[in-house]
């Protein structure tokens, strides 16, 4: 085996050393920083970031200005048999009816609306489940809005039968293009009861919201006990969207359902701006603190091989019976188990470190999310 030659930097650290081969108070940190250490493993967090990695904590509540543009509006109106049901001296359907030309007429220009109605094939005895559950379908194609065809259109949903509402959301999802900016495609639903054909309309809202199409959904609830509002909230939220709880039968509710749909329609543009601005807020932190774990582990790591090639030379050359002078082998094993003994307590204290760091990024990214769901309930 060819032997190693001493550094120029290790020889000139011999020269300052002391004959210490058979002095008893050898000391191995010494004689590891005057041969060994390149520099502290604490280094590797200085040379990241000294003052941590310092996570934001703001993230939506200063963006309001950009709101993204609506582009698209599918309305889906419930037509099973329980809006039927008396609301003043008219029926929900009628209200919703109503409500759903009204919204749609209102539309600005340059955007495409389209009407959706489900559940309202059939009937809603256990017989009719099976045709009334497939019935859903598009009765005004998203295009610019043609009032006499638009309200023709409105008229065809009458109140039937069961509710298929994820079949609903799909088939929304089917009118709408891909994008790539949250907020222009909208979906609103009125409906006044939960999903009864056995889908899953919060597994849709949220296929449908995360998917390329960018797709909020909001939804408008027609006098709801708790369960079912709980249940239809939930739906509203995997969408990225809004719940909005009515009762049609206080007073006739002419326009009331419009006046809400058209100022939160407004307003929709700024909750999907400051979600968006809150997820990218918490996704940086998430990725600061990604890279900050790499790079200290990478730089403990490089650190770690380099000091340990070193000691090792070091023991090879002395054993050869060309050594360093001053020093045994046994001092110089004293010194690699100091060695291993440091590494142990670096990665202790590095590991420490990341988990102060990602808890930072964990409480920054709560104020965010809390911050976010401040402002949106300041809209309700």
């Amino acid at each position: 085996m060819p032997r190693l030659a001493l550094t120029a930097a290790t020889a000139l650290a011999l020269l300052c050393l002391p004959a210490t081969a058979q002095d008893d108070a050898f000391d191995p940190d010494a004689g590891l920083d005057a041969l060994v250490a390149e520099a502290d493993y604490w280094r590797c967090l200085e040379l990241v970031n000294p003052g941590g990695i310092a996570p934001s904590r703001s993230g939506g509540q200063d963006a309001r200005d950009d709101a993204p543009v609506l582009r698209r509006l599918i309305l889906a109106l419930d037509s099973s048999g329980s809006m039927a049901s008396a609301a003043g001296n008219r029926t929900r359907m009628d209200v919703a009816r109503e409500e759903a030309l009204a919204a749609l007429s209102q539309a600005p220009d340059g955007v495409e609306v389209g009407l959706i109605a489900f559940g309202h094939r059939g009937n809603n005895d256990e017989a009719g489940r099976q045709e009334s559950c497939a019935g859903v379908d598009v009765l005004y194609p998203p295009g610019v809005v043609d009032p006499p065809v638009l309200a023709a259109a409105v008229e065809q949903a009458r109140a039937t039968g069961w509710t298929p509402l994820a079949s609903a959301i799909e088939m929304a999802g089917n009118q709408f293009q891909p994008t790539q900016i949250e907020g222009e495609q909208v979906v609103w639903i009125i409906s006044d009861g939960e999903e009864t054909c056995g889908g899953d309309p919060v597994a849709a809202a949220r296929a449908l919201h995360e998917s390329e199409l960018r797709v909020v959904i909001n939804i408008i609830g027609y006098a709801l006990p708790a369960a079912e509002r709980a249940a239809l909230e939930a739906v509203a939220e995997a969408g990225g969207g809004i719940f909005i709880g009515t009762d049609p039968g206080t007073g006739d509710g002419s326009g009331a359902l419009s006046e809400i749909l058209a100022e939160q329609m407004d307003r929709l543009g700024e909750v999907v701006d400051v979600s968006t601005s809150a997820i990218s807020a918490q996704m940086s932190n998430l990725v600061q603190a990604n890279n900050a774990t790499t790079a200290i582990r990478t730089c403990l790591t490089n650190r770690i091989v380099e000091e340990r090639a070193r000691m090792s030379d070091l023991l090879v050359e002395a054993r050869l019976g060309d050594g360093v002078p001053g020093y045994t082998v046994a001092q110089l094993e004293a010194m690699r188990t100091r060695l291993e003994a440091r590494i142990t307590a670096a990665r202790t204290m590095t590991e420490s470190a990341i988990t102060r760091f990602r808890r930072e990024t964990d409480d920054a990214n709560a104020v965010i999310s809390d911050v976010r769901e401040t402002f949106i309930e300041t809209l309700d």
